[in-house]
């Protein structure tokens, strides 16, 4: 293993609580079905699978599951990735070289977070539809299948390029990213028609970059356990006791008249 990649996770409330229902699926996927290889990828360019691959792959990770995430999008090249810029030899590399040159060991980075791996894309000779093809990359899903409980694979945009199609029959699930506002709703239809090749594969779209506003009216109390806001509603419910209590012992009891008694006539 090489240097360590130190990952950061997303301090907006609303992004990690999307990622922890994503989390859900995934587990449950994983209990039902022994599910463990999840392939991501967008339905247009730009619409943030990177950044969410990154955020559920430090989720499962601090859950105590063993991950490693995959960086495919060998198209891009290393020294245009923030995560991959200092390093040198990835995944493009491994499938690129004969097997004794390089091992699999040789391109699994640790991170800051210790159940955490990264294979970074690298850099390769060849086309990227080729290497996906070959059997090094197979047997590279079956070596990591064996030693980590999820393996996740960040593709580039499905609509974009067809990297993502070649890997679809051969992981346990795929997982689309739509980006709001941003992926036509023709990119949406071609990227489902696409995975739906394989409905037993598919298990599901997360939708990125949904404003604030739009998403506290689909999930109404998405942050009702968070601290600041149970502080809040325990010192409502507090107030309204204490003035419960003084209401009712400053109530003064209402006292019946005494009825008048009639006299009778001589």
């Amino acid at each position: 293993m090489g240097e360590i990649i130190s990952f950061y996770r997303s301090d907006n409330q609303m992004m990690n609580d999307a990622i922890d229902r994503v989390v859900v699926e995934i587990y449950k996927k994983k209990r039902q079905s022994g599910d463990r290889t999840f392939l991501m990828t967008g339905c247009s360019s730009g619409c943030g699978t990177t950044t969410n691959a990154i955020n559920l792959s430090i989720a499962l990770s601090v859950a105590g599951w063993k991950t490693v995430l995959l960086d495919c999008d060998l198209r891009k090249g290393a020294k245009y990735k923030r995560l991959s810029e200092n390093i040198r030899i990835g995944l493009g590399d491994y499938l690129s070289t004969a097997e004794r040159e390089l091992q699999l060991d040789d391109i699994i980075y640790p991170t800051n977070y210790p159940t955490l791996d990264y294979i970074p894309c690298g850099h390769s000779s060849g086309s990227p539809i080729t290497l996906f093809c070959t059997v090094k990359m197979e047997q590279l899903i079956d070596e990591l299948e064996k030693e980590y409980d999820y393996i996740l694979l960040d593709f580039p945009s499905i609509n974009a390029v067809s990297d993502a199609d070649i890997l679809i029959p051969r992981v346990d699930d795929t997982i689309l990213v739509l980006g709001f506002g941003m992926t036509s709703k023709k990119q949406l239809t071609e990227a489902k028609r696409k995975v739906e090749e394989f409905p037993d594969k598919y298990i599901g779209l997360l939708i990125n970059r949904v404003e604030f506003a739009q998403y506290r009216n689909a999930i109404r109390d998405y942050d009702y356990f968070r601290q600041a806001n149970l502080k809040k509603r325990y010192k409502r419910q507090m107030k309204g006791r204490v003035k419960g209590r003084v209401k009712k012992a400053g109530k003064v009891p209402k006292v019946k008249k005494a009825k008048k008694v009639k006299k009778e006539k001589k």
